[in-house]
């Protein structure tokens, strides 16, 4: 512009001019391009409100009111103040986004919401840490007008700032701008002044280092710039992750809350469940094809069951069966596994969950492995998966590292490996679903049987040691899993070297010196259970005859013959001196009743001391083949075939000693005595000395619920036994023993009627079919029993004397 422009009649003498130019821009034109430059750097998708996230993830009413309740105290000052973050972390699906949404909305409807950021792998604006203090800074601006004016200062001043680390951004942006309120006692009261911060889904940012970065720049800047304000940041609990809020610089200052079973979830997803299907049942278009009892209490307990606690399966299914295209039930169905998928695919979302979290992971086949084995097995520690799959030591947690919201390492010392989520079992075994990162599950439990074998076989700690047990004993507990797999020559290999003798004279050698690890809770004692399950596995491995007879021999019959052996040397050490032992008895009560309450019952019926049931091979002996079909079929299919058992084979003539023997016992005049509170021997005793005393008792325990229980012949009620044993020690021993009796006693009507139709001709059993003894009283409390057993006493005599049946009975 000429410096003369516009200008009339001007006349000039002379003189030196120097051109001065003025800037005419305002300060309010400069702070809006200081503005607009803020808003090219913010990612509008962040906000909580945002028209992106339609319809995004927020709590179903009356559910997770304890956990907001907890947030909101800290938010609103109610609990300590020395929290400035709050890590509200969970496995994935947890339905920590939901919460953050939860508390952005109430908070924001309170006015006491300064800003938030929601990210997003997806959102190439929303995955990253550049555009984070930016968008913060652009909500502080527009939530607090007195900020807005310093941050465009700000700007201003440096342009440039948006390049500047992470740390600098946030002292420029937010912290410069808040100065001036803070001083002025703008965030004085915590329950009305804007100081809330909600980050959700760190883990979503692509780079996992900068994870860890944002929060040291947020725990740095807030100690050392004293800001009062507060931030909620909610995750999964990757290595990242939790490796920072583990530092010494963070710990402190963050208050942790874990989205675990202490809260309760399965009873909001319950609620969930229930109000999602209701409104189904109420809105879809096609209601009147939806019965009024959809879905059963036990579709709902499964449903409940596969969530494990996490709302992202619960919520997936709820929206999959309401598709309006779609008849309810049959997507239900879907679900379940009970109807064939079509074209959508149920859980999508979930897998692509799983698929994101399994991406990361560097080795993944030695992964997939543990998994494998964690899956297919009981639950181990990671000291026995590297056992079991030749890891290094710390290289189960090292490789699981990736997949904290997936799987759980519980325990200080011994890492328990716990998988998370049910539906993960089913996502990591379906190929369709799962694709590159499936398990092939039949060819996995050959793997890990295979596994099993080398170690069982080579032995390479002897059972002196004292760890053993956890080295060999959840090999020999799980390999019963492990043999449903498909049959390979290797397998066959491993299981034609394999000494059961051997093994379990090492696991008595092993209780033998370490005493401690023969409890019932070793799974050391679970050997026997295993042992008829690799006859069943053989058998369907379709090999030739020759070959299975030799592992029928080597895997079972041997080992029960030098059992028995062991059994037969010891009855003289465990037996009752009132009732001689028989194990004929024993033997024919294990192949004839299934029964759960194996201890007391069958050892007091067949004489047996019950210290054997605590010391010696015994207990595990008796507890599988009486507890399980699987165990009472094969015993009866070895003690029945005369080539395989030899001496021990049950001919009918021990089928009669053993009816003979239960036969004696359900006579015993002696187990009838009833018992009778008054007349115990304390009672009489003190009734004489203090009187008065006694009848106040008396009419005490007369007048509760326990004296009526326990009047004359108890009950399984433990409670009231408890207070029983309390005041009357010794008729409460004396009532477990009539309760053993009773027990027995009705074991043994049970078994005689099995045992008699395989019975030979025996003098003691004619003798009592004739009348010549007569059942106790206590048998006669089984009025049902003892009229079969009548029954079968007649059709005895009349097979082995040709005695009509009515004539016997009619006695």
């Amino acid at each position: 512009m000429s410096m003369f422009d516009r200008s009339q009649s001007v006349v000039i003498h002379g003189g030196t001019f120097t051109a001065q130019q003025i800037s005419t821009v305002g300060p309010t034109q400069s702070l809006s391009e200081a503005f607009k430059i803020l808003q090219s750097k913010v990612a509008p998708g962040a906000f909580h409100n945002s028209g992106e996230r339609f319809d995004p993830p927020k709590c179903h009413p009356r559910t997770r009111r304890a956990v907001i309740e907890r947030i909101m105290n800290w938010i609103l000052g109610k609990e300590s103040m020395n929290s400035l973050i709050m890590w509200l972390n969970g496995a994935a699906g947890a339905g920590k986004s939901a919460i953050a949404q939860t508390i952005a909305e109430l908070c924001y409807e309170a006015g006491i919401l300064l800003a938030s950021f929601f990210f997003s792998k997806s959102d190439p604006h929303r995955n990253h840490a550049m555009s984070l203090f930016p968008t913060l800074a652009y909500q502080i601006a527009c939530a607090i007008p007195e900020a807005r004016v310093h941050l465009e200062r700000v700007i201003d001043h440096d342009p440039l700032i948006f390049t500047r680390s992470l740390e600098a951004q946030m002292v420029a942006l937010i912290v410069e701008p808040l100065r001036p309120l803070i001083a002025a006692g703008y965030f004085t009261d915590p329950a009305t002044s804007m100081r809330l911060i909600i980050l959700d889904g760190l883990d979503e940012v692509v780079e996992h280092r900068m994870q860890g970065k944002i929060l040291e720049v947020l725990s740095n800047v807030l100690l050392r710039h004293r800001i009062p304000l507060i931030i909620l940041v909610a995750s999964r609990p990757e290595q990242q992750i939790s490796f920072s809020f583990d530092s010494k610089l963070i710990s402190p200052l963050t208050d942790r809350l874990r989205l675990d079973d202490k809260f309760r979830p399965d009873d909001d997803i319950r609620l969930f469940l229930d109000d999602s299907f209701s409104e189904i049942k109420a809105t879809h278009p096609r209601k009147s094809f939806i019965p009024e009892s959809w879905p059963s209490v036990e579709v709902m307990d499964t449903l409940v069951c596969k969530s494990s606690g996490q709302f992202v399966y619960a919520s997936t299914v709820a929206i999959f069966v309401a598709s309006i295209r779609h008849r309810p039930t049959d997507r239900l169905e879907i679900v379940l596994g009970l109807r064939p998928v079509h074209r959508d695919l149920p859980f999508a979302e979930l897998d692509a969950l799983y698929i994101h979290i399994l991406s990361v992971l560097e080795d993944l086949q030695r992964t997939l492995l543990v998994i494998g084995a964690v899956l297919l097995g009981t639950p181990c520690t990671t000291s026995e998966i590297e056992h079991l799959l030749d890891l290094d030591a710390g290289d189960a947690e090292l490789l699981l590292a990736d997949l904290a919201s997936l799987v759980s390492l519980e325990g200080d010392e011994t890492k328990t490996i716990r998988i998370l989520h049910a539906s993960f079992e089913d996502f990591i075994f379906d190929s369709s679903r799962s694709g590159m990162f499936s398990i092939d599950e039949q060819a996995m439990r050959t793997q890990l049987a295979c596994l099993c074998l080398r170690h069982l076989n080579i032995r390479k700690y002897g059972p002196l040691d004292e760890d053993w047990d956890n080295k060999y004993g959840f090999m020999i507990y799980d390999i019963r899993y492990h043999l449903m797999g498909k049959p390979t020559a290797e397998l066959v290999d491993h299981l034609s070297q394999l000494s059961w003798e051997v093994l379990l004279d090492d696991i008595r050698l092993h209780q033998g010196q370490f005493p401690d690890n023969a409890s019932s809770n070793s799974r050391l004692v679970c050997a026997w259970p295993v042992i008829p399950i690799f006859i069943s596995a053989i058998k369907s491995y379709d090999l030739e005859e020759s070959v299975y007879l030799s592992l029928q021999t080597r895997l079972y019959d041997s080992v029960m013959k030098a059992e028995l052996d062991i059994l037969q040397g010891d009855a003289s050490k465990v037996c009752t001196s009132k009732i001689q032992p028989s194990l004929t008895f024993l033997l024919c009560l294990c192949c004839e009743i299934i029964h759960r309450r194996f201890h007391s019952n069958v050892m007091q019926l067949a004489g047996w001391n019950s210290a054997a049931l605590i010391f010696g091979f015994l207990s595990p002996f008796i507890d599988f083949h009486i507890m399980t079909l699987h165990g009472v079929s094969s015993l009866r299919e070895f003690l029945h075939n005369a080539s395989r058992s030899g001496r021990y084979y049950l001919d009918a003539e021990k089928y009669a000693d053993a009816s003979s023997s239960c036969l004696n016992y359900l006579g015993s005049h002696r187990l009838a005595v009833f018992i009778n509170l008054h007349h115990t021997r304390r009672n009489v005793t003190a009734r004489c000395t203090s009187p008065y005393k006694t009848r106040q008792l008396m009419k005490y325990v007369e007048g509760r619920r326990v004296w009526k229980e326990y009047k004359l012949s108890g009950t399984n009620n433990f409670a009231s036994y408890l207070k029983l044993r309390d005041r009357f020690p010794k008729l409460a021993g004396r009532l477990i023993k009539k309760s053993q009796y009773s027990s027995a006693t009705k074991l043994g009507l049970i078994f005689l009627p099995k045992a008699l139709r395989l019975s030979a001709k025996s003098d003691a059993l004619i003798a009592f079919s004739r009348g010549e003894k007569s059942f106790s009283q206590r048998a006669l409390e089984f009025p049902a029993l003892v009229k079969k057993c009548r029954e079968a006493l007649a059709a005895y005599l009349a097979r082995v004397e040709g005695v009509d049946n009515e004539s016997y009975q009619s006695r």
